[in-house]
């Protein structure tokens, strides 16, 4: 790669790029911006992808351009790699797009066959833990297409066609915490849990306390997710080989329920993005008539109702009614809290009751 070629593509002399060498079959990956547009400080890059940290719009901003193998174990090398680079580089906007080989749902493809259950999961536990956004896409679906016309891939950003990629201010409100089962897999999770919270120093009422003390476990868990959690099960080339080694029989011992609430959970999604008809309104309009959707179903209803009148109840004696007002025991609700799903759906404060009973 040299000038002419690079202005060649651009079809601008105006122009600055950074590329990298191809390895075997895989082809050579090219990075060109205007000259002027962003300023660059230096490149970093490793087998699949080529990353220019730059100055855009006095933003610090790491644009990353991706071609993936389809092995799932160099994939994973190459997510690890990412996810490494980003820990120890200094804050900034993540960009970071190209040819993943890689879905995060199985609607994304049609056509070749029966997607890799293990391989989506991570795919998309990667992209979570790199802070991004799978962007949504207008226009075409599929960003490539066999020669026969029957496979597809849905990519919101590949190298098969040109994808145009828009920057605007949006407000989609806080990011929601949540609790990941993987994190009591770690042993140092609870541990963690009870020092953090030990430590927490709240006055106020029992109701006041455990409100502050859930919001800053919520901040404190958010960076051990990130500085101590992380992408531990790929840091060990042996837990990696060991992995790949369950991979079959992982995909096999997946249950028929479990494939039938996920595709429920999913239509249930797509019903609700497709009435509010996402893809064509901006963020506040969305945000709007997602206020008014449940606005609608959570309303009083003030249609006329029966009245009793003249109907004898049974009353509770003086007795009876004291003790409905007497304060719970810690024995009562302990019987309580262990007798519920643990996976059911988390309040607003984003922990749900199989964190409640394992951190008891």
């Amino acid at each position: 790669m040299d000038d002419k070629i690079a202005n060649g593509l651009w079809g601008l002399e105006e122009c600055e790029w950074s590329a990298v060498g191809s390895e075997g079959q895989s082809g050579e990956l090219l990075s060109i911006w205007r000259k002027g547009v962003i300023v660059p400080y230096f490149s970093f890059k490793s087998k699949g992808f080529l990353g220019i940290n730059a100055s855009w719009k006095d933003i610090n901003c790491y644009f990353v351009n991706v071609y993936s193998s389809c092995s799932l174990i160099e994939k994973r090398v190459l997510w690890n790699d990412l996810l490494e680079w980003k820990r120890k580089l200094p804050r900034g906007e993540w960009i970071v797009g190209g040819d993943f080989n890689s879905i995060r749902v199985a609607e994304e493809r049609k056509g070749c066959g029966q997607s890799n259950r293990v391989d989506l999961e991570e795919f998309a536990k990667f992209i979570e833990l790199m802070e991004v956004v799978d962007l949504p896409v207008i226009g075409n679906m599929f960003t490539w297409v066999n020669s026969n016309g029957k496979a597809r891939r849905n990519r919101d950003i590949s190298d098969h066609r040109p994808v145009w990629v828009k920057t605007s201010k949006l407000d989609w409100g806080p990011k929601p915490f949540k609790v990941f089962h993987c994190w009591y897999e770690h042993e140092d999770f609870l541990k963690f849990v009870k020092q953090e919270w030990e430590a927490f120093s709240v006055t106020g009422s029992s109701a006041f306390v455990l409100k502050e003390k859930l919001k800053l476990l919520r901040n404190r868990l958010r960076w051990w997710h990130k500085h101590v959690f992380g992408w531990l099960d790929l840091k060990d080339e042996e837990e990696v080989d060991e992995l790949n080694g369950l991979e079959e029989e992982a995909v096999d011992s997946t249950t028929q329920l479990s494939h039938e609430i996920q595709a429920r959970r999913r239509e249930v999604q797509a019903n609700i993005w497709r009435d509010l008809r996402f893809k064509e309104k901006e963020v506040g309009e969305i945000r709007k008539e997602v206020k008014e959707y449940f606005e609608k179903r959570f309303n009083k209803d003030d249609s006329p109702r029966p009245r009793l009148v003249g109907i004898e109840f049974n009353r509770l004696s003086v007795i009876e009614s004291a003790e409905l007002e007497e304060e719970f025991s810690m024995e009562e609700i302990r019987e309580v809290v262990f007798s519920c799903e643990g996976d059911r759906s988390p309040g607003p404060d984003g922990f749900n009751l199989e964190f409640i009973k394992r951190s008891w």
